[in-house]
């Protein structure tokens, strides 16, 4: 009895994707955080004054365990009349007629919904549906790079060079890539790289470019169909670790409401104070400006900044069909 509830209790707790087959090491985490794996509509072609089932699956491509909070809502149909209690959530949340919220969707995992609509007669040939996806997500990525006296050494040694982490881009729907303020080609082991470092007593800046980073393409009445903002408050910039060699001058925006977006938390701590809008076409830029001083007496030293930031992202879409 007592190995009976023990097994029990594991099959409760563990997330369902430990048990599952599509869990496989061929899956790999996307930009793409949800997407739609499959949708259906049956009948395809219904009648006026008949009623028709929307299907459709939500996948989670995250790159952690699981995600919270995503919604998924759908808004007033052309020629479609959704009535109430006809939204079908499975392992999700009914909120309303029109809007599901899932929690503890774990990674690699699927969420099925099933809406009943009624298709109202003597309207136009075509029917229109259209929905909305809406989630967060947080990111964190450094970058380091050597800092040298320019008096012992004219540059770094091998073992040191600009270089960010994680190396290739977070993944997260936005992008962040952090851009030096020039690059010279050096060899290291025998391998030739674009490096970057600074001088002390010189001044020097560190742009940080975010940018819409997802793959999916969308129907919409009004393009962009997909907007992702850095809410007020969740962009962090920190160069703690680099307190003793660099001094921070200023920073400037671009993408926000405002050049001045960032506000001191700490005397090392930066924080948004204003939404940041990303898109695809133009990143959203910050750029920072900052003294170096190595006060050590240490021939080279590394400096680095740290960031993360939380985006709150939504795509939008629709699907057009003719009764029969």
């Amino acid at each position: 009895m007592i190995i009976i509830v023990a097994i029990a209790v594991l099959v409760f707790i563990i997330p369902p994707c430990f048990w599952s087959s599509s869990c496989g090491s061929g899956l790999r985490s996307s930009n793409d955080i949800i997407t739609i794996g499959y949708t259906s509509l049956n009948p395809a072609n219904p009648q006026p004054n008949t009623n028709v089932i929307w299907q459709m699956v939500l996948n989670n491509n995250a790159d952690r365990i699981k995600i919270d909070g995503v919604k998924l809502h759908f808004f007033g149909n052309l020629g479609l009349d959704i009535s109430s209690n006809s939204l079908d959530c499975k392992d999700g949340n009914k909120t309303s007629d029109t809007d599901c919220v899932f929690d503890d969707f774990y990674q690699f995992d699927q969420r099925a919904v099933f809406l009943t609509m009624r298709v109202i007669p003597n309207m136009l040939p075509s029917l229109l549906f259209k929905y909305f996806v809406n989630y967060n997500y947080n990111s964190n990525r450094s970058v380091s790079f050597p800092i040298i006296d320019g008096t012992s050494l004219q540059q770094p040694s091998v073992n040191s060079y600009f270089h960010q982490d994680p190396s290739i881009t977070p993944t997260n729907p936005v992008s962040l890539n952090y851009q030096p303020q020039y690059t010279v080609q050096r060899e290291i082991n025998g391998q030739k790289i674009n490096d970057s470092w600074v001088v002390s007593g010189s001044e020097f800046y560190m742009t940080l470019n975010f940018k819409l980073a997802t793959f999916q393409s969308f129907s919409c009445e009004k393009s962009p169909c997909e907007t992702a903002i850095i809410p007020a408050g969740q962009l962090k910039i920190d160069f703690t670790q680099s307190s003793r060699f660099i001094t921070l001058k200023s920073c400037t925006c671009t993408g926000s409401p405002s050049s001045s977006c960032l506000n001191n938390e700490t005397l090392y701590t930066l924080v948004s104070n204003q939404p940041i809008d990303v898109s695809k076409s133009t990143p959203s830029s910050i750029q920072c400006f900052f003294d170096s001083n190595i006060t050590t007496g240490e021939p080279q030293v590394t400096g680095r900044i740290d960031t993360s930031y939380d985006v709150n992202y939504q795509f939008e879409n629709m699907k057009s069909f003719s009764p029969g």
